[in-house]
């Protein structure tokens, strides 16, 4: 472990997480969002109180010509005795039909302020640059298409593709407010955030030299979490939270709506997806199960592993397509400083972003229910 550390701290992970991207390969779409918080929005980076290490693998729809395959790595480190947050992300989708592959890699800021005693308001920025290519050997269609004959075989051949790779850059950020309300004797904790993904985006990402621009993505996020029992503290840890998300981007529509339900350290979650329109009921939707489970690490240490199957509700349905299946792993290393000092205990520095000499100024919002998992909040 404390090899790990020193190869996190000495900036080799985060190359071998960029060098990965580039030798495995859009931007992928996770069920279980909540675990991979840092490619929803990028100003999650800050809520983690030392390191946060995810990893995300998504395989979708394999019985239809091998469906379409994705992973996510990324990791958030808090800047000891500031307010600051670094991350680096890097994702990559494919298929093996023509040979289809995104390639992302992102660099990530953020900060955050408490805006209350029980609340806190996060910012981040992130710049994206990436691959997009396909096989042009794939594309390569022998013969010609006769209106009566159909397929007439002959020795010619083309290739509809000027080019087999372009490359992106975009830029994007997101807020998040998170903090707790008082419903009767209860404290419920509560988040809300909104992204903005390629921003000023990439304005050739065509392989037949097309000027198209690669669209901007707009999420909005919200979550709320209910303690079952009132005296949540000190009974057994019992969590009811509804969440939702909207995605936007072009015509791409997409929204979710679940619920998780948490008990110790065991959770499941329901989600509904709609894709295209959330109010038409012949677009695609997907209903999702996703349990997990969260195990302790050392003394402040934890890892959440998830898992999540989506059936198709209307369409083909998961007989046709095999459905999607999804794994999420999120590794939490609460008081590890890697970058600053943490000799004040959570002490500002100075500057900017430290102060002086109150105690807990560099410390975010964290609900203080007993065994509560966090997902959004």
């Amino acid at each position: 472990m404390t090899h790990f550390f020193k190869l996190l701290g000495s900036g080799f992970l985060p190359v071998l997480l960029f060098s990965a991207s580039f030798l495995s390969a859009q931007e992928t779409n996770f069920t279980q969002f909540f675990n991979l918080r840092t490619a929803l929005n990028p100003a999650f980076v800050s809520v983690p109180t030392g390191v946060e290490l995810g990893l995300g693998y998504r395989r979708q729809w394999a019985a239809l010509q091998g469906g379409l395959s994705g992973a996510f790595a990324g990791v958030a480190i808090r800047h000891c005795g500031t307010t600051l947050a670094y991350g680096v992300t890097v994702s990559q989708l494919g298929e093996n039909v023509f040979g289809y592959h995104v390639r992302e890699g992102s660099f990530q800021l953020g900060v955050f302020v408490n805006t209350s005693a029980t609340s806190s308001l996060h910012f981040g920025v992130q710049a994206t640059a990436g691959q997009r290519g396909i096989d042009a050997d794939r594309q390569v269609f022998s013969g010609q298409l006769d209106p009566v004959f159909g397929i007439v075989r002959d020795n010619s051949a083309f290739v509809s593709v000027e080019k087999e790779a372009v490359r992106t850059f975009a830029l994007g950020s997101g807020l998040v407010w998170r903090g707790e309300m008082q419903i009767g004797s209860m404290k419920t904790p509560f988040s809300a955030g909104f992204a903005m993904h390629n921003i000023g985006g990439s304005r050739d990402i065509s392989f037949q030299n097309i000027q198209t621009t690669l669209q901007p993505r707009w999420i909005a996020h919200a979550s709320m979490a209910f303690p079952v029992a009132e005296a949540f503290s000190s009974d057994a840890a019992m969590y009811v939270s509804p969440m939702f998300r909207i995605d936007l981007q072009q015509a791409l529509r997409q929204t979710y709506t679940g619920c998780i339900f948490q008990f110790k350290t065991a959770y499941i979650g329901l989600i509904y997806q709609h894709a295209h329109n959330p109010v038409n009921v012949r677009n695609t939707n997907t209903l999702s199960v996703a349990p997990g489970v969260e195990m302790p690490w050392g003394r402040s240490n934890h890892v959440t592993l998830g898992y999540s199957f989506d059936m198709p509700l209307s369409g083909l349905g998961a007989t046709a397509t095999a459905g999607s299946h999804e794994l999420s792993a999120r590794f939490s290393f609460e008081d590890t400083c890697l970058l600053g000092s943490d000799s004040g205990r959570g002490r500002r520095k100075g500057g900017l972003f430290g102060g002086s000499s109150r105690r807990g100024k560099t410390k975010c919002y964290q609900f203080g229910g007993k065994s509560f998992l966090g997902f959004l909040n």
